[in-house]
């Protein structure tokens, strides 16, 4: 197959760059650059006719969208810059794939749920609280019924390690509680928290299945965000009495969050055949990273 990732330069998009493997790859993002060896071509999303003109030159097989606004506090105070990022560039998107027959496969989140009694399945019904979730599930309703070849996932919680991302839910406590300071992490949150390149693999396979419809990719274990950055410190060997519980409501974040959230995984358990890694899993198969062992081995050896 050849695939277009967009939002190449963000972690989802640099996890799915990093798997190579048979297919024939390309990334565009806001700027020109490489990553994992992989060209990516700077492309604006929001210029309809040139995405559209881009995709009828290149013919790919399908369009992984991984290019979005995902600061869910930004998205509140920001809504225009946040209504460009996850409406208007999808919109555009789902044309010019309509247009050029190019499937097109859409990332979404747990946020469309108002959290209350997850985890929850595709078929539940979406009350999204805040101004993300809001746009998200209009996104996805734009794909879902704008594109013959085209298909959702659901998502939550990504972790692992990528040279060039941003920090995440692995990344920047592992750092803190490597210095010896103190966490407090909120231990209201439930969720199953995702290994990237799992969630790539199972997007790329998706992809080869031409499937269509509406899919949930999480992790393999239910828990809140303190027990998840509890395991990861009793995985590396760090001080765990280093890490205090808070609460959402202590943290009045502008945006509001889903604290009973979770994605049950047993649709594309189904499809594919498999079953997503565990917190633990995803932890083991992170250690055996050599780029993760190159930046991080220091802080853990």
């Amino acid at each position: 197959m050849k695939i277009i990732i967009t939002g190449a330069q963000g972690f989802l998009g640099r996890c799915l760059l990093g798997l190579n493997g048979e297919h024939e790859w390309e990334g565009w993002s806001r700027q020109a650059g490489a990553v994992a060896g992989i060209s990516c071509k700077a492309v604006d999303l929001l210029d309809a006719e040139f995405v559209t003109r881009l995709l009828e030159e290149q013919r790919p097989d399908w369009v992984i969208n991984a290019a979005a606004v995902t600061n869910v506090d930004s998205c509140e105070v920001d809504r225009d810059a946040a209504r460009r990022a996850n409406v208007e560039v999808v919109a555009n998107l789902v044309a010019a794939c309509r247009q050029t027959g190019v499937g097109l496969a859409h990332l979404s989140t747990d946020y469309v749920f108002d959290g209350e009694d997850g985890p929850y399945t595709e078929g539940d019904p979406t009350h999204p609280l805040s101004y993300y979730g809001e746009l998200k599930l209009e996104s996805e309703k734009l794909v879902l019924e704008g594109v013959g070849r085209a298909f959702v996932v659901r998502t939550m919680w990504l972790y692992g390690y990528v040279p060039g991302a941003r920090p995440n839910m692995v990344t920047w406590p592992l750092e803190t509680l490597a210095r010896g300071e103190e966490l407090r992490i909120v231990a209201d949150q439930w969720g199953n928290a995702t290994y990237g390149p799992d969630l790539a693999a199972a997007l790329v396979d998706l992809c080869a299945e031409e499937a269509k419809g509406l899919w949930h990719m999480g992790g393999g274990s239910f828990m809140t965000r303190y027990e998840q950055v509890v395991a990861l410190a009793t995985f590396f060997g760090l001080d765990a009495e280093l890490i205090g519980e808070t609460t959402t409501a202590e943290l009045a974040q502008p945006a509001l969050r889903p604290l009973r959230s979770g994605l049950s995984t047993d649709a594309i358990e189904r499809r594919l055949g498999r079953k997503p890694l565990s917190y633990l899993q995803g932890l083991e198969h992170l250690v055996q990273d050599s780029h993760f062992h190159r930046d991080y081995g220091h802080l853990i050896s």
